[in-house]
C-alpha cells in the first residue's frame, strides 16, 4: 500500500505556529494571564469557510457564551499545570496531554466533516478505522507541541453564538518579547446537553478542518480511502 506523505508536515512556520496552537496549543504563559473581556468576535462559518471580519464591542454576552469561555480557561489551566510540573517525564506529560485532547475535542464530528461525503461511502467497519486512525493524526500531531512551551501569553477575548448551540471563543496570543508577536486564535464550540466540546480551531483566519478537509481529500484522489486510513494510523509522535 502507498504511503502518501500528508502536507500538513510541510506547512510554513507561520501557520504552524497558529494551526499548532490546536487547543490553544503550546507557547502559553497562562498562570495569571487568563482574562476574560466583553469584546465579540465576528467570524461565522459559511460554506464551509471563515468569513474574516472586525471585531465588535458587546456588553451583554449571555451565560451560555460565557460557559464556552470558562470552558476554554479550565482546559488552558490543565495545560499549564502538566507542562510546568518537572516532576512528570515527559512520556506522562504527553500522555496526560493527549487525555485533555480526547476528552475536549469532538474527534468523531471533526472526522466525518474531514471526510466529507467521501465517509457515507465506508461501510461501519472502515468509519471506525478511519475515526481511530484520525484519533492518532491528531495525538501525534499536536499534542507534543504542547511540550514546547515557552514565555506566550493567551488572552480570552470573548464568545460569540453562531448557530445550533456553536460558539466562537476567540483568544489573542502574545509574546512578552517581541510587541509585533500578536495572533488571533478561535475556537469553535459545540454546547451539548452535559459538556462542550472544540470542533475547530482558526488561527489568523485560517480554519485547521477546512485545511484537512483539503489535504485528505487530496490523499484520497491519489490513493483511496484506505491509503489515507494507512497515512494516519501511521503518524508518529512529533519529537
Amino acid at each position: 500500500m502507498t504511503y502518501i506523505k500528508l502536507k500538513s508536515i510541510r506547512y510554513k512556520k507561520k501557520f504552524m505556529i497558529t494551526i499548532s496552537m490546536f487547543f490553544l496549543l503550546y507557547n502559553l504563559n497562562i498562570n495569571n494571564k487568563i482574562h476574560s473581556n466583553n469584546i465579540v468576535l465576528a467570524d461565522v462559518y459559511k460554506n464551509n469557510n471563515i468569513d474574516k471580519q472586525e471585531n465588535s464591542y458587546d456588553n451583554n454576552i449571555t451565560n451560555t457564551d460565557k460557559k464556552s469561555v470558562v470552558f476554554i480557561e479550565k482546559q488552558l489551566k490543565k495545560i499549564y499545570a502538566i507542562v510546568n510540573d518537572n516532576s512528570i517525564p515527559k512520556e506522562n506529560q504527553l500522555k496526560k496531554l493527549q487525555d485533555i485532547l480526547k476528552n475536549s475535542l469532538d474527534i468523531e464530528w471533526m472526522a466525518k466533516f474531514v471526510l466529507g461525503p467521501k465517509w457515507n461511502t465506508l461501510n461501519s467497519d472502515k468509519q471506525k478505522q478511519y475515526v481511530k486512525a484520525y484519533c492518532n493524526y491528531l495525538m501525534n500531531s499536536y499534542a507534543p507541541n504542547f511540550l514546547k512551551y515557552s514565555s506566550q501569553e493567551i488572552t480570552v477575548v470573548g464568545s460569540k453564538p453562531v448557530s445550533h448551540g456553536q460558539y466562537i471563543v476567540l483568544t489573542k496570543v502574545t509574546d512578552p518579547n517581541n510587541s509585533n508577536s500578536e495572533i488571533l486564535v478561535s475556537y469553535r464550540c459545540k454546547q451539548y446537553q452535559d459538556s462542550i466540546m472544540i470542533r475547530d480551531v482558526i488561527g489568523e483566519g485560517i480554519s485547521m478542518i477546512s485545511t484537512q478537509r483539503s489535504e485528505f481529500s487530496d490523499v484520497i484522489r491519489q490513493g483511496g480511502a484506505d491509503t489515507l486510513i494507512d497515512t494516519l494510523s501511521k503518524m508518529p509522535a512529533k519529537k
